[in-house]
């Protein structure tokens, strides 16, 4: 037995060094992560000197695609699994030994919690929120508000994702974290509120708008939340009463 327990250790170390140094990860880490095999994780990640590797999260794809998806880090790959306790409790021996990654961007600018908001994965926003204040506490007391304001290349932040889903409990987490992300862009890009209101999602604009009534009115293009509800009136959508009292607050 302890023969067998020396020889699956030792390559799976050897192969994540290999994959530091070809900026891609060992295939064994990769499957745990997407399988929020936490056990796994943590043996993998526990060796010395082993570095925190880089992760691709789609795996049924061959090797050319492969090579055009953005590398992520494992918790990226973890955060975009679900609600699954597995998959929490691998997000938390992930950030016990690599906490830096809770604010680790991939080349698309995508946080984890940008992944966990576009898997509409609430549980695991809040247990996400949750390790990261464990953070605050050691560190930083502004890490958490700096992670959840990360904008991605499209100018997003992870309340973005949550008004796609025009999820109102993962909305209002956010908001509770910090109201000011309601304020992400000022200019030069569509605000959550333009969102909302461009989606249909008249409940989640008036959300936003009671939670902070200072937030941006932003559109892409120099548009703005107003250019929005033209939009929804000119395609015969109906209009609350209410969002065309907010989006007149625009031109006062």
């Amino acid at each position: 037995m302890a023969s067998d327990s020396t020889n699956t250790k030792q390559p799976a170390s050897c192969s994540l060094n290999k994959a530091n140094a070809e900026g891609r990860v060992a295939p064994e880490l990769l499957m745990a992560a997407n399988r929020g095999d936490w056990r796994r994780l943590d043996d993998l990640m526990s060796y010395e000197g082993a570095p925190i590797p880089q992760v691709t999260i789609d795996i049924d794809i061959n090797i050319k695609e492969a090579e055009q998806y953005e590398l992520d880090s494992v918790l990226h790959a973890v955060a975009s699994g679900g609600d699954g306790e597995e998959f929490l409790m691998s997000s938390t021996v992930i950030c016990r030994k690599a906490k830096h990654l809770l604010r680790r961007c991939n080349v698309m600018g995508d946080t984890a919690f940008h992944c966990a908001a576009r898997a509409g994965s609430i549980k695991m926003i809040k247990h996400l929120m949750d390790l990261a204040r464990r953070e605050d506490e050691e560190d930083d007391p502004t890490r958490l508000q700096e992670a959840l304001r990360e904008q991605n290349k499209q100018g997003e932040t992870v309340l973005h994702e949550a008004v796609r889903w025009a999820d109102k409990e993962m909305i209002g987490v956010l908001m509770s974290a910090d109201a000011e992300l309601a304020c992400i862009p000022r200019t030069n890009g569509a605000s959550p509120l333009y969102l909302a209101i461009l989606l249909g999602h008249d409940d989640i604009a008036e959300q936003l708008y009671e939670k902070n009534n200072q937030l941006s009115y932003s559109g892409p293009g120099g548009q703005n939340a107003l250019h929005a509800a033209v939009v929804r009136s000119e395609s015969k959508y109906e209009l609350h009463e209410y969002i065309l009292l907010v989006c007149s607050n625009y031109l006062a």
